[in-house]
């Protein structure tokens, strides 16, 4: 989902649009009982990110390495 600033351009943005964020909740699920490790962010976004942050002194690869456990859900719980 994203959050949209109605009221200000983004500076970063040269289409003119407004300035929006990202945001994620995340739900805590009583007795999952299969997780997955999946990539924290895309992959083009974490090579992005990666080489943007690297000129600070942040490790190559750093990025890429950040995994989000999830809980698998049952067949039967959707």
């Amino acid at each position: 989902a994203s959050v949209t600033d109605t009221g200000r351009l983004d500076p970063f943005a040269q289409d003119g649009s407004m300035r929006s964020i990202m945001v994620s909740s995340f739900t805590p699920i009583v007795g999952c009982r299969k997780k997955h490790l999946q990539n924290y962010m895309p992959p083009a976004t974490a090579a992005f990110e990666d080489e943007k942050f690297g000129a600070y002194g942040l490790p190559n690869g750093s990025f890429p390495a950040l995994k989000l456990k999830t809980c698998v859900p049952n067949a039967s719980s959707s």
